[in-house]
């Protein structure tokens, strides 16, 4: 007989069917509950949008009435109790040992149980026994009661309420952001219908407002493209016969047109197809020639870029210019980059968003979900107030030369935000691989924050430092290294990524502070001098840009570690200033570098100069690239590939205009302050204008030591002008290998030989030249690099300096540098001279005048500057209050 309770064992084994038949319900109801579950997640997420899809800033996922049933089912599924993992377990149990024990012992509970044979009631007697046990466990547990609950189940979804849309229970969040790893800190909000209904029909209106721009920029390129084939075809006429083998490979008896005095292809474009009436030229070969003709034609035109040329002004170019200003104008007036924008980015997707959605759901990626918000009201008001472009400023002849001549950069960034400047891609991209230049070419730069027009060549720029996380730009000097680094900060700054820090030389500290304020929305903090602390918390609280020295970063290092700050991006100005890994400064900015998601190096010194150097700013910002110092420049470019861009002057030269002006803005070192406060106090203006030349610590020479450098670097030859002869003195000391000092002294013949000298010389030399004696009557072209060293009297003295060496057609970029420093006598001799009208008719007349005297220029002047005696008398005035209160 069974060693069991043959009752209990009944009991058990019905209990256990029971168990089998509702587990198994249960299962396919929780499979199912899950299966629509997934189903309706995966319906919503087909209707979320990203915007921009690219590279999402938000992604929004309307919500009609008609989503009720899917938030429903995904609401039944959060409040679904799901089996314990014991419970599951056991539930596997059951499922199969517990099927096998109720069929073995069903023999037992049969109603002839003792026709068994041995064998088989040996089997059963198990099986019962293990069914006992199963459900005295189940028991125990508490799963025969989590069974009781299975009908449940199969209540139907609840109704669901849009505007609780982002409720636990429907899971919504998680959905939109499966792939961000903290979910919870994400900007989610829910939209009330009121806030964004009407968006597709504000954003066809923006369309209208946007279409009405494209219609002027249209303009611009038109009249560029007239004046492109102009340029062409005299350039084309005035070729010889000869380049037509270039561009054809047919037979062309270029010696039979020679001998019938056609030299030109200018000739032969006058002979159209009467070519085939020449003399020795069949009709197969005129073809042939009127072929290449056109096709040399086409090839020029394909790489003529368009110039500016102020030495001669043509009515093309004026209506051009004149074009650009009035885009500009209508752009400026319109205002409001960012919801334009905005609207051009989620256009095709408006109706999706406002259709007949009660609710709109708003994840905040790259921005916060608010500033959607924000950005979709200041559409609507935008849209409101647009009823067509209205009168547009009208640019007489003069206004717009004298515009260009005082904005020749910021005019052809335009031109290259027009289109009217295209970069060749090849060129643009240095010697980057292409896996590399895909990488860069598929990052997106948001430039909202940034009020300034980034040219072809530095949107690439800003977007390979972007894609790459930490780089090094090389750019030569002039081609705009700041702007791309700037670009970058206004891009994580956008996308809410606040704060970020520019380590550089004392020396240009201002000049950080001054373009962040001239070309970002950002703000910039001093973090050097006395206020650093004050400014730096400033910085902590709100974010911004951090400009901080090398010197300061001793303590600002141990600020930003000890508050916790999530510093973004590094930027390191004259980044060769940590090329020794042995220096403090080299060992705190490479902290820093480390600890930033995003670090640009900066530095213009061509990478095969210094490879050494080069190796060990790789290492601070990509220590995994194996980088040998000791191969040829090609293998070691190579290597560095990933975190390094270089482009020449030449490889960009289309879109640089013929002249570069850049302001160096310098503080006065304590050397420098002192015999400045004693010329002060004196009342002598002269030596006021030279006193930040004159001291052992002055920031001046210090900068001017680091423009030859990387001149130098560049090979490019330097002038430097003062009106001082004493300053001249002092740089023949700092530079003995320069020629000059040309003076007025010199006699013309050695002015002439000095200048000789200076153009045969290797690259990297220096003139130095007194300004009013090297201003006049000097061709200097062979330099690229002018260094003016205090503000002039009169802006002509320092025009006509500048066209000396500036001459429309060579083929290098003229680079002014100015050097100002940020109190005293040079900034008001600045601001007073700086006088848009005088400047502007002062290069135009200049550029035309260029071998006249000095007093010939001064008597073409539109308003005469005031007298030097009034300019001084008010200057030492004003500086005697300001330092002395007298």
């Amino acid at each position: 007989m069974a060693s069991f309770d043959f009752a209990q064992f009944q009991s058990c084994r019905s209990a256990v069917g029971t168990w089998i038949s509702t587990l198994q319900q249960q299962r396919n109801l929780l499979a199912q509950i899950l299966r629509e579950h997934r189903i309706a997640g995966r319906k919503l997420l087909n209707t979320a949008i990203n915007i921009p899809y690219s590279e999402p800033r938000w992604t929004l996922l309307p919500l009609p009435e008609s989503v009720n049933p899917l938030l429903g089912v995904r609401e039944r599924y959060s409040t679904t109790e799901f089996p314990s993992m014991e419970h599951q377990n056991f539930g596997r149990l059951v499922l199969d040992s517990g099927v096998r024990a109720h069929r073995d012992s069903a023999p037992l509970d049969s109603d002839s149980p003792g026709i068994l044979n041995p064998r088989m009631r040996t089997q059963a007697e198990k099986a019962a026994q293990f069914l006992i046990d199963l459900y005295a466990k189940g028991v125990e547990i508490g799963f025969d009661t989590s069974l009781e609950h299975t009908q449940e189940l199969r209540t139907a979804a609840p109704n669901a309420s849009l505007a609780d849309a982002l409720d636990p229970k429907y899971a919504l969040r998680e959905l939109l952001t499966l792939d961000e790893e903290n979910v919870a800190e994400l900007d989610v909000i829910n939209l009330d219908q009121s806030e964004f209904a009407d968006l597709s029909a504000i954003v066809n209106k923006l369309d209208a407002l946007a279409r009405d721009l494209n219609q002027l920029r249209t303009t611009s390129l038109k009249i560029s493209h007239e004046l492109r084939e102009t340029a062409a075809i005299d350039r084309v006429r005035s070729l010889g016969i000869e380049y037509l083998k270039d561009v054809s490979r047919e037979r062309l008896k270029i010696s039979v047109l020679k001998e019938n005095a056609l030299t030109t292809v200018g000739q032969l474009m006058d002979l159209r197809w009467k070519v085939g009436e020449v003399q020795g030229i069949g009709e197969a070969t005129a073809s042939n020639i009127v072929s290449a003709t056109r096709a040399l034609n086409t090839a020029i035109l394909e790489e003529t870029p368009v110039r500016i040329d102020v030495a001669n002004r043509t009515e093309a170019q004026t209506n051009l210019l004149r074009s650009i200003y009035t885009w500009q104008a209508a752009h400026e007036s319109i205002g409001h980059k960012q919801a334009l924008s905005f609207a051009a980015a989620i256009k095709a997707r408006a109706y999706h968003v406002s259709g007949n959605a009660s609710q709109l759901i708003v994840v905040g990626r790259g921005r916060p979900a608010t500033d959607f918000v924000g950005l979709v009201r200041e559409c609507r008001e935008l849209a409101a107030q647009y009823t067509g472009l209205g009168e547009l400023p009208e640019f007489s002849d003069d206004d717009v030369w004298a515009r260009f001549a005082r904005q020749p950069a910021q005019t052809y960034a335009l031109m290259a935000e027009l289109g009217i400047l295209t970069s060749d891609s090849k060129k643009i991209r240095g010697e980057l691989p292409e896996e590399i230049v895909m990488k860069v070419q598929e990052t997106q730069i948001d430039t909202d924050l940034l009020t300034a027009n980034l040219r072809g060549y530095q949107k690439f720029g800003a977007r390979f430092a972007l894609s790459q996380g930490k780089v090094v730009l090389g750019d030569e000097m002039g081609l705009g290294k700041t702007l791309e680094a700037l670009a970058v900060l206004a891009h994580l700054y956008a996308q809410g990524k606040r704060h970020s820090i520019v380590v550089c030389p004392a020396a240009v500290v201002t000049n950080w502070l001054r373009e962040i304020e001239a070309k970002t929305e950002l703000r910039g903090y001093r973090i050097h001098g006395a206020d650093k602390r004050d400014e730096a918390l400033l910085w902590r609280e709100h974010g911004g840009v951090a400009v901080t020295t090398f010197e300061t970063l001793s303590w600002f290092e141990g600020f930003v570690r000890d508050r916790n700050t999530d510093v973004i991006c590094t930027v390191v100005d004259e980044a060769h200033y940590i090329k020794n890994p042995e220096a403090k400064r080299s060992q705190r900015t490479a902290r820093l570098v480390a600890q930033a998601r995003y670090a640009v190096l900066l530095t213009g010194t061509p990478m095969e100069n210094r490879i050494d150097e080069f190796r060990n700013l790789i290492r601070y910002i990509r220590p995994d690239l194996a980088v040998q110092s000791s191969v040829l420049p090609k293998r070691f470019r190579k290597q560095v590939a990933p975190a390094y861009l270089r482009r020449n002057q030449e490889d960009v030269l289309s879109e640089l205009p013929e002249l570069v002006e850049i302001e160096d803005w310098l503080p006065l070192s304590k050397g420098d302050r002192e015999i400045y406060e004693n010329a002060v106090r004196d009342g002598n203006f002269m030596a006021m204008r030279q006193a930040a030349m004159l001291s052992s610590d002055s920031t001046k020479v210090e900068r001017l030591r680091q423009i030859v450098e990387e001149a130098k670097e560049n090979g490019h030859r330097v002038i430097i002008y003062s009106y001082f002869l004493t300053a001249m003195n002092r740089l023949r000391e700092e530079f003995p290998q320069a020629f000059g000092p040309l003076t007025g002294s010199v006699s013309s013949m050695k002015r002439q030989e000095m200048v000789d000298d200076f153009s045969n010389a290797e690259p990297g030399a220096v003139l130095l030249a007194q300004i009013m004696a090297g201003g006049v009557g000097l061709n200097i072209q062979s330099a690229s690099v002018v260094i003016i060293c205090e503000p002039q009297l009169k802006p002509t003295t320092e025009w006509q300096a500048i066209a000396r060496a500036h001459r429309m057609g060579q083929l290098e970029s003229v680079q002014v540098h100015r050097l100002i420093t940020e109190e005293g006598v040079d900034e008001r001799l600045f601001a007073v001279l700086h006088r848009k009208s005088e400047l502007f008719e002062s290069f135009a007349k200049v550029s035309l005048l260029a071998q006249s005297s000095s007093e010939a220029l001064e008597s073409e002047a539109v308003v005469a500057p005031p007298s030097e005696a009034q300019l001084a008398h008010s200057i030492i005035e004003r500086e005697q209050e300001r330092l002395f209160g007298v």
